[in-house]
């Protein structure tokens, strides 16, 4: 937390709907049964099949993983799911050092270079889908966090704990609304409780297509960053004559 003025700031409670000034307080429950139920065969059939779809695009990373950064190729590390479950979770690793856990963001100047490829076109996330085809994560909903920034988070930001009604997710709400990284946790909670209140497949559809075009995204802007610094290189310094 380098900044947790940024992250922990503008707290307004009585502000559930993200794209409001105001709004209706949370209701005390998530989804009920039957919905739970469509979500959970929702996240398994499609998770399962995405999972072998990827499979090949997961194994040709962890072989040019291995081959450019060594081992470890994954990254594990225990967050906290529905109901305060704590489950462990796997990403490609993008970081030169394993010691992470004790950050609750990373920069750039920790990852390797193909480690910020892979964050910036989220493909990191991939090994998440074993977690989602396991029941511990659903592919949309409120993003998991380590056990230690959850207890903190729950006592400085109202409703932080509504979160936990629902199965953490791979992609959510407030990450399709450029949510993620060192941003404004309160405005997360929002976005999450949002989305756990009116819950719908066509909702998760949504989240599911803007987070699969975000690869194209961030891979174009990736291109872009490089091409613009290796313009910069290549701009000499000018100085006047005297």
């Amino acid at each position: 937390m380098n900044n947790k003025r940024s992250v922990l700031s503008d707290t307004h409670p009585e502000n559930d709907h993200p794209n409001t000034h105001g709004g209706s307080r949370l209701r005390p429950c998530g989804p009920r049964l039957a919905a739970r139920l469509g979500k959970r065969a929702f996240d398994l059939s499609v998770g399962s099949l995405l999972l072998v779809i990827s499979a090949p695009v997961q194994l040709a990373l962890a072989v040019v993983m291995l081959a450019s950064c060594g081992r470890p190729v994954f990254f594990r590390q225990e967050r906290v799911t529905r109901g305060g479950d704590r489950m462990t979770i796997t990403k490609f690793r993008t970081v030169m050092s394993e010691n992470t856990n004790a950050h609750w963001s990373v920069s750039d100047d920790q990852c390797t270079r193909l480690g910020r490829w892979l964050r910036a076109t989220h493909l990191d996330e991939l090994p998440q889908l074993l977690n989602v085809v396991r029941g511990q994560m659903s592919l949309v909903g409120p993003r998991p966090e380590q056990p230690v920034y959850t207890s903190r988070f729950a006592k400085l930001i109202p409703r932080y704990e509504d979160r936990h009604r629902v199965h953490t997710g791979m992609t959510g709400w407030a990450q399709v609304h450029g949510l993620s990284g060192d941003t404004s946790i309160p405005e997360r909670v929002r976005f999450d409780n949002y989305y756990i209140e009116h819950w719908s497949l066509w909702l998760d559809l949504t989240i599911l297509a803007r987070t699969l075009s975000q690869p194209l995204a961030g891979a174009a802007e990736s291109v872009l960053h490089r091409e613009d610094c290796q313009e910069a290189d290549t701009v000499q310094p000018t100085t006047e004559a005297p």
